[in-house]
């Protein structure tokens, strides 16, 4: 029989620990697995260079892969003697090159991991590292993120929530023929110019709709900062931090992306 082949290149793809999954790496040459929910299970890790091949096909390799177990401590996983054990947090390292196809063949257990692909390993650790710190390795479900939407109207310091939150990023739309700097701030109270930001957003100038609308920011995943006072915005035409010059009326949208 052949798996449900599951086609992912950046985004992270969910599938049960308790069946084999495949996925068509598409000349990515690094793939990242993590284990949000598990019991105590097996998992090897086959690849082959041929692009349609059934499940048992004799021309799946097991790879040799990297075992990072949520304490940080890395287990060489070598393809001739078994797999890896997975822990909830734990991750895999798979270098994918030349393979058409990744097969993950768990020999027991059961519950819910993630992988995505890379076009670099650097990639990778980078998101390992990210789904550390936040503790969002160990979880399936992505947290709730509200947007605070606003069209910026010649005032230039707003303050979002006066409490701890956490910021996951912010976007700009703009049609200003003036630079736009998008600036966030720790901060219980409306920002000022005499305030340090801990982020921004920044828009070039003369986007106007001839040249092309700028529209510049990050997407609300996979990471944020921990804010400890709230959370503050304010939107000028200067890059300095002391900058107070406000935005022209009815021309930009800011999205900014928060969660508790």
């Amino acid at each position: 029989m052949t798996p449900a082949v599951q086609r992912v290149r950046h985004g992270a793809q969910s599938f049960s620990a308790s069946a084999n999954a495949v996925f068509k790496t598409e000349g990515m040459p690094c793939m990242l697995i993590w284990c949000v929910s598990s019991t105590a299970g097996s998992i090897k890790v086959k690849g082959t260079d041929l692009p349609d091949v059934a499940e048992a096909d004799a021309t799946w390799k097991t790879l040799r892969s990297t075992l990072n177990a949520g304490t940080s401590t890395e287990t060489e996983l070598d393809p001739d003697t078994a797999s890896g054990t997975l822990a909830v947090g734990d991750f895999i390292l798979v270098d994918t090159q030349g393979m058409a196809q990744i097969q993950c063949a768990r020999a027991a257990g059961s519950g819910s991991l993630r992988a995505t692909l890379f076009e670099e390993p650097i990639g990778a650790l980078l998101l390992m590292q990210k789904l550390k710190d936040s503790g969002l390795a160990t979880t399936n479900t992505p947290p709730a993120i509200n947007v605070y939407r606003f069209i910026p109207d010649g005032t230039d310091e707003l303050l979002i929530d006066a409490t701890a939150r956490k910021y996951w990023g912010a976007r700009v739309f703009t049609l200003d023929a003036t630079p736009v700097y998008v600036k966030t701030y720790d901060k219980a109270t409306a920002p000022s110019e005499s305030d340090t930001p801990i982020s921004g957003v920044e828009s070039p100038a003369n986007a106007t709709a001839a040249n092309g609308a700028g529209n510049t920011g990050n997407a609300p995943w996979p990471v944020y900062k921990a804010l400890t006072n709230g959370l503050g915005v304010r939107a000028v035409t200067g890059l300095a931090d002391n900058n107070d010059s406000a935005l022209t009326t009815a021309e930009n949208i800011v999205e900014v992306y928060w969660s508790t």
